[in-house]
């Protein structure tokens, strides 16, 4: 998931840049402010599970995983990442063009 998260900090950059770059019209920069917010969301609920995760004994982690849906969570997020990484590229490619 890391791997994810710095994947998604890098496109935006590269968005920003291009947002820049290519004057854009107004439409697109609404698209990628609102874009922008639900990535934020996304990535401080991630950082909110990672750490409350972390603070736990390795005993009591092992049991969040099986009983309060740690997985499942997880995976959720991930998936909620990958999205975002998608829509991110798709807008990016179409500011580009």
């Amino acid at each position: 998931m890391a791997h994810d998260v710095a994947a998604l900090f890098a496109l935006l950059e590269v968005l920003i840049e291009n947002v820049e770059d290519h004057g854009v019209n107004h439409e697109i920069v609404e698209s990628t402010t609102k874009l922008l917010s639900t990535s934020k969301n996304l990535i401080s609920h991630l950082q909110a599970s990672v750490a409350k995760y972390e603070d736990l004994p390795t005993a009591s982690q092992r049991v969040w995983m099986r009983t309060m849906g740690g997985a499942e969570e997880l995976v959720r997020r991930r998936g909620q990442l990958r999205e975002n990484i998608d829509s991110f590229s798709v807008l990016n490619k179409n500011i580009t063009r």
